[in-house]
């Protein structure tokens, strides 16, 4: 808030809708619920504010069993609009992403929703690519060296060994891949139905942000009114850290 030409009065109510809107919300409703003229200063504070939820999260590391997938969120980039669209992987208008879902495998437990293991956190990283040295060096920065990493046959995947201590790979067709990594797919339809249902239209470069919100608010959905507080808490705690690491990369 220190250099913000916002009043403290919308920085707080704009956490507080943030934080108890289980969906999420648009800046033009924030907007309008503030009575505020201008859009852009009301969109630039909640994305500062996504960025501090992503900070908050980066300060725990996957461990344990965790599913692992390559996900493509449709987004839009404005540099290459005057070229060719592509199709499939390689397309402008996909962002890869790389999904990690914390589960907790139970056996003999009763299969809630058909799922054989319980779900706890999830971690949505951008990703330049997909290349097997991209996947390590990002498993690497946001999981243990003991996390048990359960993937599909995809290609990318063929050197996680190097980064953890146990890789259980599947190959399946595409049709049964949600049966065999279900809740990291449960999370990729759930954050794709999300933006889609609030934000309709995301550019590449916000992605990150908007992911940040999604995880943030997912990994911490047992936590009622006391969000709003704890969102306080990590704004306050993650500010100067959030400034070094930005500036110093």
């Amino acid at each position: 808030m220190e250099p913000s030409k916002l009043p403290y009065q919308y920085w707080l109510y704009t956490i507080y809708l943030m934080s108890m809107t289980k969906k999420g919300i648009s800046a033009a409703e924030v907007q309008r619920q503030l009575g505020h003229k201008r859009y852009e200063p009301i969109w630039t504070m909640m994305h500062k504010i996504r960025a501090i939820m992503g900070l908050r999260d980066d300060k725990y590391e996957m461990d344990g069993v965790v599913e692992l997938d390559n996900a493509f969120f449709k987004t839009h980039n404005d540099e290459s609009s005057d070229e060719p669209t592509k199709r499939g992987r390689g397309s402008q208008e996909q962002s890869s992403v790389l999904v990690m879902a914390k589960v907790d495998p139970k056996p003999g437990r009763p299969r809630k929703h058909k799922k054989p293991s319980a779900f706890r956190y999830v971690k949505m990283i951008v990703i330049p690519n997909s290349s097997s040295s991209t996947m390590n060096d990002t498993l690497s920065t946001y999981a243990k060296p003991e996390v048990v990493i359960k993937s599909d046959g995809w290609r990318g995947f063929n050197k996680i060994k190097k980064v953890s201590a146990k890789h259980i790979k599947k190959i399946v067709p595409p049709k049964e891949a949600s049966k065999a990594l279900p809740w990291v797919h449960t999370m990729i339809s759930n954050a794709k139905r999300n933006l889609l249902g609030i934000n309709h239209h995301t550019k590449d470069e916000y992605l990150q942000n908007y992911l940040n919100e999604f995880c943030y608010k997912t990994n911490r959905r047992y936590f009622g009114v006391n969000l709003f507080d704890r969102l306080l808490v990590a704004a306050v705690e993650d500010t100067w850290y959030g400034k070094l690491r930005y500036n110093y990369g």
